[in-house]
């Protein structure tokens, strides 16, 4: 019956995302945002009043909820900085090489002024050279690390490879 009555208020479905699903509960926020008009048309609604629920109590919590504006403030501040980390996770839920194309794109890094590449930020340098010191205590393994890392950044040796080859794959796929 509760089923019944929300597809009457609102043309999307309600997810079952799986806890074993990376970023689940970003997932349910996304769709609970974009069918909340329709929830709370649903709440308010002659149906909902009439239908008399097996658990009232929780029917309740979740109406309290639903209806409340500062707790949908709450859901928009969490996917608005949320947002870019979930785009991340999408883009790395792969079996291939992909951390080059979301550690140092140059299209992420062109579409806002204020971006700079990690390896030109000074607080994560000095982070990221305090981990690689205890990650790497030997002198001689420190060193390798920290030129196949420069590497990486500068899109060189294998590196550029990668990132030439995945260029050339989109350029394809696009077609």
């Amino acid at each position: 019956m509760r089923l019944s009555i929300f597809t009457k208020f609102t043309p999307l479905r309600l997810l079952s995302v799986a806890n074993t699903r990376f970023a689940s509960i970003i997932v349910m926020l996304k769709r609970l945002k974009l069918i909340k008009k329709g929830l709370q048309a649903m709440f308010i609604s002659e149906e909902w009043s009439s239908y008399r629920l097996d658990e009232t109590e929780k029917a309740n919590y979740v109406k309290e909820y639903i209806l409340n504006d500062d707790w949908w403030d709450k859901v928009a501040y969490i996917l608005s900085f949320t947002g870019l980390i979930y785009k991340m996770i999408r883009v790395c839920d792969t079996d291939k090489p992909c951390l080059h194309l979301v550690y140092y794109s140059d299209a992420w890094l062109m579409e806002d002024s204020t971006r700079c590449a990690p390896h030109r930020n000074e607080e994560l340098s000095q982070e990221r050279m305090k981990y690689f010191r205890r990650l790497f205590p030997n002198d001689d393994e420190y060193g390798r690390d920290l030129d196949e890392y420069a590497m990486f950044s500068m899109k060189s040796g294998p590196f550029g490879l990668i990132c030439r080859c995945e260029l050339s794959f989109r350029c394809k796929h696009d077609e």
